[in-house]
This record gives C-alpha cells, sequence and structure tokens, in this order.
C-alpha cells in the first residue's frame, strides 16, 4: 500500500461503507426496539413490518454495497487522474533529476497543489541548472588556470634550463684549447647542475680515461669500452642510468676509485659527436632515484655541448699539429721550429742561459734514395727521427729542416754537453739495426752533425743557424759520421755560398743544401 491514490482511496470509500453499516444497524436495532415494546397486535403489525423491512435492509444493503464498488471505482478513477499520473510524474523527473539530468522539467499543467508543486521543483531545477552551469564553467576556468599555471612553471622550468644551457655553452666553447674545456667543463657543470660528483673521460687508445673530476681523484684511471657504466655507455652509445649503486650487480666492478660501488645513483652520459663517441660524462648523486626523466634528459643536451666544444679544441690542436708538424716524420716542421727558436733566443738573453743548436744531415741519402727508391728513403728519414726523438729531453725541440736535414734545439745546454748530445745520437744512428742499411757504405746508415752555440758562437738567430750549418759542413768535408762544433771561420769556406743574402736563402729554405751535403 504504498501508493498516494490507494491510500486516498482507502481513506474515503472504508469511512463511508462504515457510515453507511453504522445507519442500517442504527435502523434494525430501532425497529428491534419498537417491536419489544409494541402490544400483541402491534407486535404482529411490526413482524409484519420488520419481514418487510429485512427484505428492504438486503435491498438497501446490495444497494449501499453497489454504490460503495461504484464510488471506490470512480475515486479511484479520479485519484489516478486527477493525483497519481501527476505524482508519478513528478516523481519520475524528481529521480531524473536526482541521477543528474537537470534538464528534465516536471509537468506544470494545471493550477492545483500539484502544479504549484511542479512549478516550485522546476524553479530549483532550474536554479540548480545554472548553479551546474556555473559550477562547471567555473570548473574548466579553473581547469583552464592550472594548465596555464603548469605551463608557466614548465616554461619558467624550460627558461632555467636554457639559461643553464646557454652558460654552460657559452663557457665550454669559450677555449679552443682542449685541457682549458676540460677544466671549464669540470668547473662549470656540478655548481649550475647541482651535482656533487662529477668526472668527464675521453677516449685515449682505444679506452675510456678519465682526464678530470669533481671534487678531485681518479684522474688518469682507463676503463676498457664495455667496462662498468661508464664503459657500457661508451659501447652501446646510449645514456645508462643506475638508481641505487648500492643495490646493481649488473655494472658493479671494485676498482678502488671512481665506478667501486657507492651508495647514491649513477648517470653516464656519451660525449656524441656525429657517428664518433668522443668519451662519457658521469653524474653521481648520494641519495638514490637522485635523476629524473626530465634531467636526464636536460642533461644529455649539456653532453652535446660539451662533445662539441670537445671536438672543437681537438680539431684545433690537430690543426695546429698540422701546422707545426712535418707530416713524413711526425716531429715539428720548419715553421715551428724557428717560432720555437725565437722564443728561446729570447728567454736565453733574458735569464743571461746557453741555447745549443745541432744541425744533423743523413749521409749519403741520395745514394740511398737512388739504389732503393724513395720509399726506403721515406722509411729511413723515419725510423732516424724516431731514434733522434726517443733520446732528445721533452724540453728539446727535434724539427725537420728540410730533405734529409733535421735540427734539434738544446735549451740551457752549454757547447760541451751538446757536443755530448750530438755524440750520443750520432752513435745511436749508427749502432741501429734500420733497414736498408746494405745499401750505404759499410752497411750501415750514419749522421753527420754539426754544433753550435748562443752565446760563445752567435748572438742573434741567424748567426746561430749559419754557425751549426758551418759546422755540419765541416763534418762533411772531413768524412762524414762525425761531430763538429763550430769554430771561427767555418763560414767563410771557399766551399759555402755565404754572405747575408745567402744566410736568409739558407734560414728560410730558398737554396738547397752544399754539394757536400747527402
Amino acid at each position: 500500500m504504498n501508493s498516494v491514490g490507494k491510500k486516498l482511496l482507502l481513506s474515503i470509500a472504508l469511512p463511508t461503507l462504515a457510515l453507511t453499516l453504522v445507519a442500517l444497524g442504527f435502523l434494525w436495532l430501532r425497529t428491534a426496539a419498537a417491536m419489544a415494546e409494541a402490544t400483541h397486535d402491534e407486535a404482529l403489525r411490526l413482524a409484519e413490518l420488520q419481514q418487510s423491512v429485512a427484505g428492504n435492509f438486503l435491498q438497501a444493503l446490495v444497494i449501499v454495497l453497489l454504490f460503495a464498488v461504484v464510488l471506490v471505482g470512480a475515486t479511484a478513477v479520479s485519484l489516478r487522474i486527477f493525483i497519481s499520473n501527476p505524482l508519478q510524474k513528478l516523481t519520475m523527473a524528481m529521480k531524473r533529476a536526482e541521477e543528474g539530468d537537470f534538464v528534465v522539467r516536471a509537468d506544470e499543467t494545471g493550477n492545483d497543489e500539484l502544479a504549484r508543486l511542479s512549478q516550485a521543483f522546476n524553479r530549483m531545477l532550474g536554479r540548480i541548472t545554472s548553479l551546474k552551469v556555473e559550477e562547471i564553467d567555473n570548473r574548466r576556468d579553473l581547469d583552464e588556470a592550472r594548465e596555464e599555471l603548469e605551463v608557466t612553471h614548465q616554461l619558467a622550468g624550460r627558461l632555467k634550463e636554457l639559461s643553464i644551457l646557454y652558460d654552460v655553452a657559452r663557457t665550454v666553447t669559450s677555449s679552443i684549447e682542449l685541457n682549458e674545456v676540460l677544466q671549464k667543463i669540470t668547473d662549470t657543470v656540478p655548481a649550475r647542475l647541482g651535482v656533487p660528483k662529477f668526472s668527464i673521460m675521453l677516449i685515449t687508445d682505444g679506452a675510456l680515461e678519465i682526464r678530470m673530476a669533481h671534487p678531485g681523484g681518479g684522474e688518469g684511471m682507463t676503463f676498457a669500452i664495455g667496462e662498468g657504466v661508464c664503459g657500457h655507455a661508451a659501447a652501446t652509445r646510449k645514456s645508462v642510468y643506475v638508481a641505487d649503486l648500492e643495490s646493481d650487480q649488473q655494472f658493479f666492478r671494485v676498482r678502488g676509485g671512481f665506478g667501486a660501488r657507492g651508495r647514491g645513483s649513477l648517470l653516464s652520459l656519451p660525449m656524441l659527436h656525429g657517428e664518433e663517441v668522443l668519451g662519457v660524462l658521469n653524474f653521481e648523486r648520494p641519495e638514490k632515484a637522485g635523476f629524473s626523466a626530465a634531467e636526464i634528459e636536460f642533461f644529455t643536451a649539456v653532453a652535446d655541448q660539451a662533445a662539441m666544444a670537445v671536438k672543437n679544441a681537438r680539431l684545433h690542436e690537430q690543426t695546429v699539429e698540422l701546422s707545426i708538424t712535418d707530416p713524413l716524420t711526425g716531429v715539428s716542421n720548419r715553421r715551428h721550429l724557428f717560432a720555437q727558436l725565437e722564443l728561446e733566443i729570447a728567454r736565453a738573453n733574458r735569464f743571461g742561459t746557453q741555447l745549443s743548436f745541432l744541425m744533423i744531415d743523413i749521409d749519403y741519402f741520395k745514394k740511398l734514395n737512388d739504389a732503393a727508391g724513395h720509399t726506403a728513403g721515406d722509411t729511413v728519414l723515419r725510423q732516424v727521427c724516431d731514434l733522434m726523438q726517443s733520446s732528445v729531453r721533452r724540453v728539446d725541440t727535434l724539427a725537420r729542416y728540410g730533405g734529409e736535414e733535421f735540427v734539434v734545439l738544446l735549451p740551457q745546454v752549454t757547447r760541451a754537453e751538446a757536443l755530448e748530445v750530438a755524440e750520443k745520437l750520432r752513435r745511436l744512428v749508427e749502432e741501429a739495426p734500420l733497414e736498408h742499411r746494405e745499401a750505404q757504405p759499410d752497411g750501415k746508415i750514419t749522421i753527420s752533425v754539426g754544433v753550435a752555440n748562443l752565446p760563445i758562437d752567435a748572438v742573434e738567430q741567424g748567426q746561430l743557424v749559419d754557425c751549426a750549418d758551418s759546422a755540419l759542413y765541416a763534418s762533411k768535408r772531413s768524412g762524414r759520421n762525425k761531430v763538429t762544433t763550430y769554430a771561427q771561420g767555418m763560414e767563410v769556406h771557399p766551399g759555402r755560398e755565404r754572405g747575408p743574402h745567402a744566410q736568409k736563402k739558407r734560414i728560410t729554405g730558398e737554396i738547397p743544401v752544399v754539394a757536400l751535403k747527402g
């Protein structure tokens, strides 16, 4: 009995039926009381009347029941039309509204209480709809504001990254000397990127070598390509990230220094220039999972900048080396020789030290070329050059002067000491089992050496070179495979072209070696 219509129907029908039955019962009781008080004759008449009334009572009862049924039916139809259906429609509208359909509206037909209730409900829905629209608009505005704020944060982060990247690029490209570039990278990158431990490794002789590290330690340590985290990064040409060094089992290798097991996280990024792997940058933080995906991407851009700076520095080194190096023998060429000679003379004059100059010529080199060919001659030149290079100091300068002639510049070396060096070089070449020596006299390849000293024999560059050349000519003239120190008057020997003009051409290489040489 959940329907309001049914409840109303019962509330109308039941009282009506009860009232009718009470009235009939009252009439029946009144008739019975009158019969009890009447006389015999009256009783007989009342009995007859009672029988008549009983019959009529039954008829009335039937009529009352029929009336009650008709009344209930009519009431039910009326309630259904005027109450139940409108209430059901209103209920369905409310249910849809409850489910979130705020566009639905209740039927407002009529002007009774239900119609006014529907109108009130519709107004409430309208207000809720407006509020919902405002909520949606506010939420959309909030989402847009949140997105704009997020974009702003992202832009701020990108601007910061670009600023850091610009600073790093500007700093590391401010020099073209490789060591300076490496130092600038080591000084700048850890500070700007917030990395407490950093190292830069370059591929040298097929292995990774730690060239510089922050805060220091491990320089000079080498790793094979494919060894450890850094070696794997170089081998795969991809970044390698170990989020927890303490638990890592794939790359761990005890080396007693950089790369040994520690705590924290390690990121190794290869420095790539095209298809070439130049080296690896290592970033380390003390906390686990210390690098985010965004940071790894950004650090990769930093590694690209570092790779470009290192490549430019190496290209500069190669360019300088090509400009000052003899392509056949790999030692200094004439241009670098005279630049170095000028510096050493200025230094010797400034500090009052001596400077010795050796001029060396391979004996009978033309005969070797004629007998064994120019390829053999080139081989001998390289071998003789390698022997002498291995026997002089790092501060000394060995240069190819031209053809088969070499020069050794000996800073802070006296005449006597220079004579010993020259004799050592002569014996070294004579005793060496050089190729193609069978094509030479006595089956040996030998050299002749002339020695001059500043300030004893000369006081300026051209004069020093000419004195050494005069001494070399004297060695050749006296039988070759000898060392001769300059003596006054050697430069004016009839067999030598001499004078200021000849001396200038001799220094610049515009005239050939004198006939006795070779």
